[in-house]
């Protein structure tokens, strides 16, 4: 008996502790924690013990809202609060490391194992990002064998530009850093106007604490969008700070050979990315666009020359991806800048099946397509089930 328990023990235990999660969730300003190191201390005991099971690490940040009506709900489960009439917490919640970094920090270190991190924040403080850079330091510090990083931060306008500013990553000699081979990092401004200084910013920051850890990276994953908090008819151009002479960092890649960009906001995320973080788009071999739309400011034909210019730089890529498809201008691009990609193999457009009512945007975009390429190209067309079930997603690939 006790034979078959240890047998079965030694099944069971990597399925049980294989994921660890934290879930901090700020209501009426003080922080509930939970996850499964949290129901009692007998599991945090054995985490502890398991630490070499744990290979998975999910750290979630989020803020809970009162309203007459709804009661008490997790912000990241309905989008951003402060789109809605409700009421947030009146006073600035600060860094509690009591119940979050002393809670997270003696396990860390334990988790030799870990490989994958997963970081949200859906926290609407100007405090939120500025926790979420220090949990990245600390689990950069502690886990050296992380693989894949997974960030996602909401960048508050008001966030505190000074204490991201000064925040560096220092660089022992000795220090044992991960080598990254997946990074991806999902950035959200809530805004009041078109000033981007608080992303550029909380950029720089990443690019402090990414710099020893990401040259390694093989899959990068890189995405920006902006939650106004206005009508676009209030707001003023966007704002984008030449980087003067001050300490900024920029983030090398040289190893990619998979990109899924985020080239939503009419091309600030390329924007960002030329700035902030440099890799070889001549080694690329698979890309993905998601959410492309046309570049702002541009007309029609000015957005396809600036896509296909762009497109022009993957000249190694072998499959490209519009991923969902929301406007024909960056396939437009990519088919003009063919030429220039010899090594092309299959260009995949994806095309939201709730959006393919006859008549509508995207239905029209499809037809438009497949007229102008298909036969060309052999388009075949094929459908891929909607997560919703409801409709069915239909995929365009064309050969080359």
């Amino acid at each position: 008996m006790g034979l078959t328990c240890k047998s079965i023990s030694h099944i069971a235990i990597p399925g049980l502790y294989s994921l660890c999660y934290f879930d901090f969730l700020l209501q009426e300003e003080t922080y509930v924690i939970s996850g499964p190191i949290e129901v009692t201390t007998a599991n945090y005991l054995a985490y502890a013990k398991h630490h070499r099971a744990v290979r998975h690490l999910r750290i979630n940040h989020q803020t809970c809202f009162r309203d007459r009506n709804l009661g008490v709900y997790p912000s990241g489960a309905l989008g951003n609060p402060r789109l809605h009439n409700l009421r947030a917490p009146s006073k600035p919640v600060p860094n509690n490391p009591v119940s979050i970094f002393n809670k997270i920090g003696p396990l860390l270190p334990r988790f030799t194992a870990l490989t994958t991190v997963d970081l949200r924040n859906h926290e609407y403080t100007p405090e939120a990002a500025l926790r979420q850079i220090q949990t990245i330091q600390m689990i950069l510090a502690s886990c050296p064998s992380l693989k894949d990083l997974s960030i996602q931060i909401n960048c508050d306008s008001q966030v505190k530009l000074l204490e991201l500013n000064t925040l560096e990553a220092g660089h022992h000699p000795d220090q044992n850093y991960p080598r990254l081979t997946a990074l991806i990092i999902q950035l959200t401004e809530t805004c009041y106007d078109n000033n981007l200084e608080p992303v550029q910013n909380l950029l720089n920051s990443l690019c402090k604490l990414l710099h020893h850890s990401a040259r390694t990276v093989k899959r990068l994953e890189f995405g920006f969008e902006v939650k106004r908090l206005v009508d676009d008819s209030d707001c003023s151009p966007w704002y984008w700070p030449l980087r003067g002479g001050q300490s900024w960092v920029r983030l090398d890649l040289p190893l990619v050979e998979a990109a899924c960009l985020d080239m939503r906001q009419g091309g600030l995320s390329g924007l960002m990315i030329s700035e902030y973080i440099h890799f070889d788009p001549t080694k690329v071999k698979t890309l993905r666009l998601t959410n492309a739309e046309k570049i702002l400011d541009l007309i029609k034909e000015e957005s396809v020359l600036y896509a296909s210019k762009y497109l022009a730089k993957f000249t190694n890529v072998e499959v490209i991806e519009f991923w969902p498809l929301v406007d024909s201008t960056w396939l437009h691009g990519a088919f003009a800048a063919r030429r220039s990609i010899e090594n092309l193999k299959e260009l995949r457009v994806l095309i939201d099946g709730l959006c393919l009512l006859p008549g509508s945007v995207r239905f029209s975009l499809l037809l438009e397509v497949i007229n102008k390429y298909g036969s060309q190209h052999k388009a075949q067309v094929l459908n891929t089930t909607n997560p919703c079930g409801l409709f069915q997603d239909v995929v365009v690939v064309f050969q080359f």
